[in-house]
């Protein structure tokens, strides 16, 4: 059994094209299997629209969000998540006046290259 314990203060901050006043921090994954991402949203912070190369699950944790995409647009609250399906469109933004944190789960992207 393996069980990787990663504190948030060791956790690897990075920054995403496109993402503006957004500060996320890898927990897990990077290796192949999944990836959790700690993302902090300042007010008026974007994740610009982008298509999504895997199924992504994100899950507000403070604050609120809006995702929009295909013409839609929602606010997730603390504890909502929002799935977007490989291939689909999704733009993030912050419309709220106090930072918004959430958790992004999806597979990490491999090391070895295409198959």
């Amino acid at each position: 059994m393996t069980i990787r314990l990663t504190r948030v203060a060791d956790g690897e901050p990075f920054a995403p094209v496109g993402h503006h006043g957004v500060s996320p921090v890898r927990l897990q994954g990077g290796d192949g299997g999944m990836s959790v991402v700690l993302s902090e949203y300042e007010p008026g912070a974007t994740a610009a629209s982008a298509v999504q190369t895997a199924e992504t699950i994100y899950v507000v944790l403070e604050g609120e969000l809006t995702f929009a995409g295909g013409g839609v647009s929602v606010t997730a609250g603390p504890l909502d998540s929002v799935n977007v399906a490989v291939g689909d469109e999704r733009s993030v933004h912050n419309a709220g006046a106090v930072v918004a944190r959430m958790l992004v789960v999806r597979p990490a992207p491999s090391t070895e290259g295409p198959r």
